[in-house]
């Protein structure tokens, strides 16, 4: 990559950037149907791993990259924020409110703390 990055370098990467957070915000209603079966199955060991093994793909294959590159975990008071990095112009700082990701993020909180628990080995 050239030390020189133009304005439309900085412009073609912040429209990529929000692009990926467009086609993220897309898994909102498929999340929001997941927590409503996560909410029915929760207490119910069995069903909740048969549940577990429906979404795990797209756990790894989404989620984990959601929660990476757009949630700020710095403790530096932007956490209610989706961050978004542009790789050109680190200075910048575009901030998404996190309602508009609510469902995708409580569901990436529960699989997290599913997948983390002793319980559910």
């Amino acid at each position: 990559m050239s030390k020189y990055v133009t304005a439309e370098d900085k412009f073609v990467d912040l429209f990529e950037q929000l692009e990926e957070v467009s086609r993220y915000h897309k898994f909102e209603p498929s999340c929001k149907e997941q927590l409503e079966i996560y909410a029915l199955v929760k207490n119910d060991g069995l069903k909740l791993k048969e549940w577990f093994s429906t979404i795990e793909s797209f756990y790894y294959e989404e989620l984990i990259h959601f929660s990476v590159n757009y949630l700020d975990y710095l403790g530096n008071g932007k956490e209610y924020h989706l961050n978004v990095f542009s790789h050109f112009n680190k200075e910048m700082e575009l901030f998404i409110d996190r309602d508009d990701f609510k469902n995708t993020i409580s569901l990436s909180c529960i699989l997290n703390a599913i997948i983390s628990s002793v319980e559910f080995e």
